[in-house]
């Protein structure tokens, strides 16, 4: 088989009027999807977003200022602190706090009282 050779059971000219086609009819259907989205994005209201407290931030600061916290984790949550919303602080502390405990006390013995946290206490 010539490598040159068209496979296709369609002539070239037949595949270019199909390509010409399909370009003309792109713009009416690229409009009528992002009318489809705009109407869409209409109908669903925004969620807004809860950033982490400065309760919060303080509790992590004081926990990456741990010494058994390394440079690195150190390094990573303060690049990260200004996009944390707050589930994500949540588990933040606790991971910090678990990984301090690990380390103090070895793996078994971690256990930290997460209720004690302001910002955990249910009403």
């Amino acid at each position: 088989m010539d490598p040159y050779e068209n496979p296709s059971p369609f002539t070239p000219a037949e595949l270019a009027a199909c390509c010409r086609r399909v370009a003309l009819n792109v713009p009416e259907q690229v409009e009528r999807l992002a009318a489809a989205a705009d109407h869409f994005e209409a109908l669903v209201p925004p969620v807004p977003v809860l950033w982490s407290t400065a309760e919060q931030r303080t509790e992590i600061d004081r926990l990456i200022k741990h010494p058994l916290i390394t440079r690195r984790e150190r390094t990573k949550v303060l690049l990260r602190m200004h996009t944390l919303n707050d589930d994500m602080a949540t588990r933040l502390i606790a991971k910090l706090g678990r990984a301090i405990d690990e380390r103090e006390n070895g793996p078994g013995e971690a256990q930290q009282d997460l209720s004690q946290l302001p910002w955990l206490q249910t009403a």
